[in-house]
């Protein structure tokens, strides 16, 4: 859960590690409600399963479409950089072995699905900011007036893609301190009808001249980072559809999975963040059908109570609460809040117990090969992102960065950052 000034809110953003924008997201250890503890953690580098994320009974989308829509007009954008990043994200959400780690927390037997619709460049002047407001109006209008279909809107999510320089903002945050994009859905009348539409927005990462990011800049070529970002996005309203309407709502029963540390994508970037090391899950993964590499996000899976890359076998089906444990954890909410007037979110079980924060970092991330690595396994052809990741801001008091990554400023990192060149940039 997050806090902000009007009501208790949930994960459902991409923020960059160390950022202002993951300090207010994450008011931990204060107001942080996880897993007990295991009793004994596995030597290494050891899994999290505080950060296991459970069922809560909302939509999840086995079966999704999707449609890129590229802000600005063509002019905005490079002609390379609109086809790479639809190609690449279609093949990313359509590959095998990735979709191995999601299929855990779908029935067995249930095959994922994910079509895409033709990209859409949206002709229309630059936008320098877009915000929710603005991005609720934009879709309502743009398939109320035809230019984006209604077919299948139940199973459809518009991803709104920001040109170079643009900012993202959602609320007090924006790309410029560590956002880089969130998902939501919006609610309107369409042909006599009330119809909800489904979008995800999206910032253009970069450095920026000054040196400062916008965004999450994790990759060599801001194409790929927009990628990430959109892997990260689609991934959460495949399991995860209705967060806006829980938070708008302040109803947990609209949650899909969603766990201690934020939803399908949250807690491999803390855990990186944590490590000081963005690419431990900001991959170039192997296609299963051969052809290339494609940029992603590693996702968290409970399988391995961590982030995990693709795997050659799919993880077994995730534990779902039982109805008698949705009823006890409903009613100790509505007490909670009685007591405390503090939305208790995170469910343990049958129990809600205040997280104590940890003195370590826990990062689990799988390679390509099925071995689990803190960093690069030459030999199961991962490789590290070639331009050097810092944290950027001051991190906050919960998070266990390493002592040289907390002494590299915003000035350091942005000069190491600078040091390799980004193609496409």
């Amino acid at each position: 859960m997050i806090q902000s000034s009007k009501a208790t809110r949930l994960m459902r953003i991409q923020a960059r590690p160390g950022s202002p924008v993951e300090r207010r997201h994450y008011i931990y250890p204060e107001h942080r409600w996880a897993q007990l503890e295991p009793e004994a953690i596995a030597p290494g580098i050891p899994p999290d399963p505080s950060a296991d994320l459970k069922f809560h009974g909302g939509k999840t989308v086995p079966q999704m479409v999707f449609q890129n829509v590229f802000l600005g007009g063509r002019a905005s954008w490079l002609a390379s950089d609109i086809d790479q990043i639809n190609t690449e994200i279609t093949l990313a959400m359509q590959d095998r072995r990735a979709n191995n780690v999601v299929v855990q927390f779908f029935k067995a037997g249930v095959k994922l699905t994910c079509d895409p619709r033709p990209l859409f460049v949206l002709e229309e002047p630059h936008r320098a900011m877009l915000d929710q407001p603005g991005a609720k109006q934009l879709l309502t209008r743009l398939v109320q007036q035809g230019q984006l279909s209604d077919s299948d809107l139940d199973s459809t999510i518009f991803n709104f893609l920001l040109p170079r320089g643009a900012v993202l903002r959602l609320d007090q945050d924006d790309s410029r301190h560590g956002l880089a994009g969130f998902h939501d859905s919006v609610h309107f009348q369409h042909k006599g009808q009330e119809r909800t539409a489904y979008y995800s927005a999206n910032v253009f990462s970069e450095f920026l001249p000054n040196g400062l990011a916008n965004g999450i800049p994790a990759f060599n070529a801001s194409w790929k980072d927009v990628v990430g970002t959109l892997y990260h996005e689609m991934n959460e309203f495949r399991t995860d559809a209705d967060v806006g309407d829980a938070i708008e709502q302040n109803n947990d029963n609209f949650l899909g999975w969603m766990g201690a540390q934020g939803e399908i994508g949250d807690q491999p970037i803390n855990a990186a963040g944590e490590a000081g090391n963005l690419s431990l899950v900001f991959q170039e993964i192997l296609l299963s059908m051969g052809g290339g590499r494609v940029p992603v996000q590693f996702l968290y899976s409970n399988a391995v109570h961590g982030a995990e890359g693709p795997i050659d076998q799919a993880d077994p089906p995730a534990q779902k609460l039982t109805s008698d444990a949705i009823s006890v954890l409903s009613n100790r909410r509505q007490l909670g809040r009685a007591r405390t007037g503090i939305r208790w979110s995170v469910v343990k079980g049958h129990s809600l117990v205040r997280h104590r924060p940890r003195k370590t970092a826990r990062v689990c991330v799988r390679n390509e090969a099925g071995r689990r690595s803190r960093g690069t396994d030459s030999a199961s052809g991962n490789h590290r992102i070639s331009r050097p990741v810092a944290v950027l801001q001051q991190s906050p008091p919960w998070l266990r960065f390493s002592r040289a990554a907390l002494r590299l400023t915003a000035r350091r990192a942005s000069t190491v950052a600078r040091s390799r060149p980004r193609a496409g940039s």
